[in-house]
């Protein structure tokens, strides 16, 4: 049965708030894998449904939190770690023109 998504959000804030209080860590981030067949490309990347998981965690925990992919299966195939770490823009935001999701400008 799939978790009611308010009950994990509420959980993993009240977790994070209990961990402050008592160590001197804190959550970063969260992490999950994409575990499709072998392919000659990478299953490292946010879903629809991992991009509005992000968001509500960058929202409701802290701006800076990062989503790690990990693709089990072409990490075995290629013997090293296949993953990527991502951040989700907020939905107001505006990019400057011309700006890649690296930050390099291109120009026309």
């Amino acid at each position: 049965a799939r978790v009611d998504d308010d009950e994990v959000t509420n959980y993993m804030i009240n977790l994070s708030n209990a961990l402050e209080e008592t160590r001197k860590e804190r959550f970063i981030g969260w992490y999950h894998g994409h575990p499709f067949d072998v392919e000659t490309y990478s299953h490292c990347f946010l879903s629809g449904m991992d991009i509005s998981t992000q968001l509500a965690w960058q929202i409701n925990l802290d701006a800076k939190w990062v989503a790690i992919v990990v693709d089990p299966l072409r990490s075995l195939a290629k013997q090293e770690p296949q993953f990527g770490a991502f951040r989700c823009y907020p939905p107001q935001f505006s990019p400057p023109a011309n700006e890649c999701p690296d930050g390099t400008i291109v120009l026309d």
